[in-house]
């Protein structure tokens, strides 16, 4: 019997296959510079590589994009191709992708083009939309790795993985090979295009993007920020995040257990959508510790490059009565009788109809450092321009929600969670103790916001929450060491969606003298900050509802994201804390 070859030479064959499946015309000749000489490799540096009809297609909206590919404007295969092409380059500068299949998607962007002219109509209402996937969804005859080496090549075996792939249709019941994802299989009976996969850490979980794939050295600790790649693009959908920034993708979907779609959208200057439980199928999607039938678990999201775009997803995938095919899924459509009534008392800001917003300014724990705390005041001040009342949000300690989260060697990022060996399993009394904290947890939460309405003026508790999605506009690469503002909402099982606020500036953003830290991580945080290194690097914030509420903070996520832009363009505060 051969023995297995060692990891790194399994890494290494991977990754020369991933290259091998970019055409060599798309190919870069030379390394790009160093991240010292060249931090913001989007926009314009990227797009010397393409040619400006490929710049066109892939400076558009996911919105924008089905505009044209279902009216038969533009397409299929011509938005693919630019996107194929787009997502090449940037794997070739961040490594941000597991899985490259350019060729079986042109071939389904084909097969689309001739249903169009052969029909006169689309195939669904994401027709010809390439749609990129993190590492953790399943797709037919597609490895999936989630970043463990030992995984590569194990193709389900089943007769589905290997058959040919079968025709188009506009009914899903005709595309569920068990080895694809239910939301997979949606996504194409909607007309979306799946082309890539994005990176993920080991097991996709942690808070960084880094795995035995793309060791560190030669490779940086953590997948770098393309908006400034001293930094971090963040975890666990730091792929995802990668390919969006770099507009190598209109659309993806990633999935959170921790802030795992809203630290790397906030990071990557992107819009984030963390459902509750049950809302998006998650049927099919591979998951550490499947089969935890309570507390917290996975959930599946988009990321987009604006709330437009991720409204959109989301209310053609609910569309399609999604819990047809996943059992776990809630039956509830898309209300959109709420999204416009909510969007409508979002823009108008006066009498009854007036909101009043939670905001969270600290966790108690690690304060936001000077860039995320000037982006809290702008969205305070876009809300009060809008009309709306905030009061600060003091809620049951974050830190207890945190304390009910939590051969081939483990990565770093990986071993600090979990440690390099096995250790004893929790016993059954112990799993029902922390199960019945957590439930007490959520109750002791829900009577504080309850506790609200002697606070807004308007007679309701608090309408909405704003807060950090973490304390960092974009952590030094390898220093992304806190996640409590996230995880506490995976917790609570509450909606929320993440929105871009503003960009760290070196001039603007100081602490004080004589900054009193609240104790070692905030003392860390503080101590890491390096201003001049973070320059530019993006900075969001969540707009957090409760439980499957997410036409309601999708439709404050849209008002508020043009009203910041709005405030961003006045006089800034100082930013010092």
């Amino acid at each position: 019997m051969s023995e297995k070859p060692a990891w790194p030479e399994i890494a290494r064959k991977k990754r020369e296959a991933l290259l091998d499946a970019i055409p060599e015309k798309w190919r870069l000749t030379s390394e790009i510079s160093s991240a010292q000489e060249q931090r913001d490799i989007t926009g314009l540096f990227i797009e010397q590589y393409l040619s400006p009809r490929e710049v066109e297609i892939t400076n558009s909206n996911a919105v924008f994009i089905v505009k044209n590919t279902t009216t038969g404007a533009w397409k299929a295969r011509e938005v693919l191709e630019a996107f194929c092409h787009r997502a090449a380059l940037a794997h070739q500068m961040v490594p941000c992708l597991h899985e490259i299949f350019f060729n079986d998607a042109l071939a389904e962007a084909d097969a689309l083009d001739t249903h169009y002219r052969t029909h006169g109509q689309p195939l669904g209402p994401l027709h010809g939309l390439p749609i990129s996937l993190k590492d953790q969804l399943n797709i037919r005859n597609i490895d999936t790795t989630t970043g463990i080496l030992s995984l590569i090549a194990n193709r389900n075996t089943n007769p589905s993985s290997s058959s040919p792939s079968p025709p188009l249709s506009h009914n899903p019941t005709t595309l569920s090979p068990p080895s694809e994802s239910t939301l997979v299989t949606l996504l194409r009976s909607l007309g979306a295009i799946p082309y890539v996969k994005t990176a993920t850490p080991t097991a996709s979980f942690a808070s960084d993007t880094s795995s035995n794939l793309f060791p560190s050295p030669p490779f940086p600790p953590a997948l770098a920020n393309p908006l400034n790649r001293l930094t971090s693009a963040g975890g666990s959908s730091g792929g995802e995040a990668a390919l969006l920034a770099l507009h190598g993708s209109p659309l993806g979907f990633g999935s959170d257990i921790g802030g795992s779609i809203r630290g790397p959208a906030a990071l990557c200057g992107l819009v984030g959508l963390k459902p509750s439980q049950g809302r998006l199928p998650f049927l099919g999607i591979e998951r550490l510790g499947d089969g935890q039938g309570a507390g917290v678990g996975f959930v599946v999201g988009p990321l987009g490059r604006c709330v437009e775009d991720v409204g959109m997803v989301v209310r053609e995938v609910l569309g399609w009565e999604p819990w047809r095919w996943d059992p776990d899924v809630v039956e509830m459509g898309w209300r959109g009788e709420v999204f416009e009534g909510v969007r409508r008392r979002a823009l108008e800001g006066k009498g009854e109809e007036r909101l009043c917003f939670g905001v969270l300014m600290d966790d108690g724990v690690v304060r936001p450092q000077p860039p995320a705390r000037r982006a809290i005041e702008m969205v305070v001040k876009a809300v009060e321009a809008l009309g709306h009342r905030v009061v600060e949000w003091k809620p049951p300690d974050h830190r207890k929600a945190i304390s009910l989260q939590t051969g081939e060697p483990a990565p770093a990022t990986l071993a600090g969670t979990f440690g390099n060996s096995p250790t004893t399993p929790s016993s059954v009394r112990d799993v029902q103790s922390h199960n019945i904290a957590t439930r007490t947890y959520r109750a002791d939460y829900l009577t504080y916001w309850r506790s609200t309405a002697s606070l807004t003026g308007t007679g309701r508790p608090v309408d909405a929450i704003i807060a950090p999605t973490s304390p960092y506009a974009s952590p030094l690469l390898g220093k992304m060491r806190y996640v409590g503002y996230t995880a506490a909402y995976n917790l609570l099982d509450y909606s929320v969606c993440v929105i871009p606020v503003t960009k760290a500036e070196k001039d603007v953003d100081k602490y004080e003298d004589g900054y009193e830290a609240l104790g070692e991580q905030d003392r860390v945080c503080f101590e890491e900050y390096d201003a001049e290194a973070i320059d530019g690097a993006p900075v969001g914030l969540q707009i957090i509802g409760g439980r499957l509420q997410e036409e309601k903070v999708l439709a404050l996520a849209e008002v508020l994201e043009k009203a910041v832009k709005d405030v961003g363009q006045q006089d800034r505060p100082a930013g010092k804390l």
